[in-house]
């Protein structure tokens, strides 16, 4: 069992970086869509709290804007949005964290 998970973890990985479609990359691989699907809805469990990490404030002004400068949104849909000015070095140092 843990070995069939391992696997299924790793497709998964395989699959998000592959830019087929579900059925495609099943079919090409010899998986079974449902338990393709089952190994990644368990994966999005597992996964989803941590899309992020807690970095703290940041160079915070006191601005009262609550329109952020810009947003960044990840493969999964969760959504970064960026409320001060930043410099480019240090959303660069952010993203590879």
């Amino acid at each position: 069992m843990r070995e069939n998970k391992i696997k299924m973890l790793e497709a998964i990985e395989e699959w998000r970086t592959s830019g087929l479609k579900q059925k495609e990359y099943c079919r090409k691989h010899g998986i079974t869509h449902s338990s393709f699907y089952y190994w990644l809805s368990k994966s999005k469990i597992k996964s989803h709290s941590n899309d992020f990490i807690s970095i703290g404030k940041i160079g915070m002004s006191n601005s009262l804007d609550i329109t952020p400068s810009f947003e960044i949104v990840n493969r999964k849909g969760t959504i970064l949005r960026i409320y001060t000015s930043i410099s480019s070095q240090l959303l660069l140092d952010l993203m590879n964290a």
